[in-house]
């Protein structure tokens, strides 16, 4: 599983493909990460867990 950010996601879809990895998940969260207070990073964390987790169980 890979988490990035939505300015990078396509960059990691990509890599996933080259790399012979079509299907890898990857979850999308808010850019920037870098300069972000620690109180947006946990509210964007908890968006993100209910994807992270369907994705973990293949849904």
């Amino acid at each position: 599983m890979v988490i990035a950010t939505d300015r990078f996601a396509d960059l990691a879809r990509q890599a996933a493909e080259q790399s012979g990895l079509p299907l890898a998940r990857i979850v999308q969260v808010a850019h920037p990460i870098g300069g972000a207070k620690k109180a947006e990073l946990n509210r964007r964390g908890e968006a993100a867990v209910e994807d992270i987790i369907n994705r973990l169980l293949g849904h």
